[in-house]
């Protein structure tokens, strides 16, 4: 079952909710020996995707039974529907977006609008793992006129959209953290007077995010090429408008 979770340690195109979901679809099976060592690799390889702390939060409260299981399960399938009706209300009558990355949430949010086909998102690949350009084909199956640019380019799209959304990985009181370009999306939209949204569900929100500067860097070393890319960034909340989920 481990091969399974290595599996999940691997992925750089999924988010932390993605990931998380996929997590929770493997504990039915997972023994309580591997619960344990599931989470401490997931901390390993993501230190700064707060689910994990929230999981092994969990198991140190209310232990590894399948009751509790249950119970972690729910909790998140209520935060994350909660999270998106609430989005849903706040985004209904915009029809222009701009995202970064590929958050399962903020894609579900689009899925979920009223008349997708009147919508438009600008989007970019996503630099090292492209993985935007897995959100941009979820959007057009969904009906989305999608605009792909360059990840240089975003920022220069912002003064063209209504509304600026991304997930986040990690909620702190006074700050959170995303896929490296976040933040200089969120000061332009502040710049262009665009209202930012972050979707984020409330278990996301939790104390002490690790400060480590390495935490920052997944490394994309192949053979004997070492190669360490910074992948997430901290981003102030005071020029976030408006903050859903949390």
């Amino acid at each position: 079952m481990l091969d399974q979770i290595q599996k999940l340690c691997v992925d750089r195109k999924s988010g932390s909710s993605a990931l998380l979901e996929a997590f929770l679809a493997e504990l039915p099976q997972i023994s309580d020996k591997e619960y344990l060592s599931s989470l401490e690799l997931l901390i390993r390889a993501y230190p700064l995707m707060a689910v994990w702390r929230f999981c092994s939060d969990h198991l140190k409260q209310k232990g590894s039974s399948k009751a509790s299981r249950e119970e972690l399960v729910e909790k998140v399938q209520m935060a994350q529907i909660r999270t998106i009706s609430d989005a849903v209300d706040q985004l209904r009558k915009s029809d222009s977006f701009l995202t970064i990355s590929n958050s399962s949430l903020v894609r579900k949010v689009f899925q979920e609008l009223p008349e997708p086909s009147r919508c438009r998102a600008v989007l970019s690949p996503g630099h090292p793992a492209e993985e935007g350009r897995n959100l941009a084909e979820a959007l057009i199956t969904s009906g989305y006129e999608v605009i792909m640019v360059e990840d240089w380019e975003l920022m220069d799209c912002v003064r063209a959209v209504d509304a600026v959304v991304m997930g986040a990985d990690w909620i702190a009181e006074n700050g959170f953290v995303n896929k490296m370009g976040s933040a200089t999306l969120v000061q332009e939209a502040q710049l262009r007077q665009r209202p930012v949204y972050i979707i984020a569900e409330a278990f996301k929100q939790v104390a002490g995010v690790p400060a480590d500067d390495a935490a920052y860097v997944q490394d994309w070393s192949q053979g004997h090429n070492r190669r360490m890319i910074q992948v997430f960034e901290w981003v102030q909340l005071n020029s976030v408008t408006h903050l859903i989920g949390v």
